[in-house]
């Protein structure tokens, strides 16, 4: 059985700067796990395939309704599935949330006088500590193990559970990209300079923090357990052979690997 996420986050892509990703960014910081379109459809997926895997592997579905939810079509068939899944188990599972134009969203949809709903007005705070109430902590089993993610960079955080079988390769992938990182950065060179992201434990930052920038760059995992570091250079690697356990924090670098310089956290 796979481990659900907390939240399908079901929303126009012309609100994702304004709203959405505020909100995921509070949402992380809460430990809250959320399905999101960025993250989970890569190039050359099926979007129908996507969709209905992540509404089906989420427990509530927070719908973000607007102006722009009422003209696009994937947002509408998207509430029109989590509908019709409402009235067949009668539990509770939709999560109406209008980021605006409440008064054109209520006459489009009326249901939704029947139904509680929140606006954004309130603010993500305020949003994302009441998802957290009513959102269930779930424990690692033999099926997932919840990790978090902060970006040594911003500070951003990203939570998720997956499937201890996933390779190191696959998570550095799901964090950057929700967490907003970029394999090139251009700094006026000729060519734009790679970037290798690595993730540390943070209980490893003592030993990450005294190697060298070339021994930084042969990593892709640093990781303790109990008390001693464990290191992969392999990125398919799984979580489950390097003995990542439930609840781990990692600190997310980037490192350009075409010279010298290292995109390092002014904190450290």
């Amino acid at each position: 059985m796979e481990e659900l996420q907390d939240v399908f986050i079901s929303h126009s892509s012309k609100d994702k700067a304004e709203y959405v990703i505020p909100l995921v960014d509070a949402l992380s910081a809460r430990g809250i796990t959320y399905w999101l379109d960025i993250i989970e459809v890569a190039w050359g997926d099926s979007i129908v395939g996507k969709i209905n895997g992540g509404l089906k592997r989420s427990r509530r579905i927070l719908l973000c309704l607007s102006k722009n939810f009422l003209e696009k079509r994937w947002p509408l068939f998207e509430m029109e599935a989590a509908l019709a899944r409402q009235n067949d188990t009668g539990a509770r599972c939709i999560l109406p949330l209008i980021l605006n134009s409440k008064e054109e969203i209520l006459a489009e949809y009326p249901l939704l006088y029947s139904l509680s709903y929140r606006l954004f007005d309130s603010g993500v705070e305020s949003i994302a500590a009441e998802l957290a109430a009513i959102s269930s902590s779930t424990p690692a089993t033999k099926n997932g193990i919840r990790i978090r993610v902060e970006s040594a960079h911003s500070g951003r955080l990203y939570d998720i559970i997956e499937s201890p079988r996933v390779s190191v390769d696959w998570l550095v992938s799901k964090a950057r990209t929700a967490l907003g990182g970029k394999d090139k950065v251009d700094i006026g060179a000729f060519k734009p300079l790679t970037v290798q992201w690595i993730l540390v434990d943070v209980n490893a930052e003592d030993y990450w923090s005294r190697l060298t920038e070339s021994e930084q760059r042969d990593l892709r995992t640093v990781v303790k357990i109990g008390d001693e570091v464990k290191t992969t250079n392999v990125g398919t690697t799984s979580l489950e052979v390097l003995g990542v356990p439930n609840g781990t924090v990692f600190h997310l670098y980037g490192i350009t690997v075409d010279c010298t310089i290292a995109l390092k956290d002014p904190r450290h």
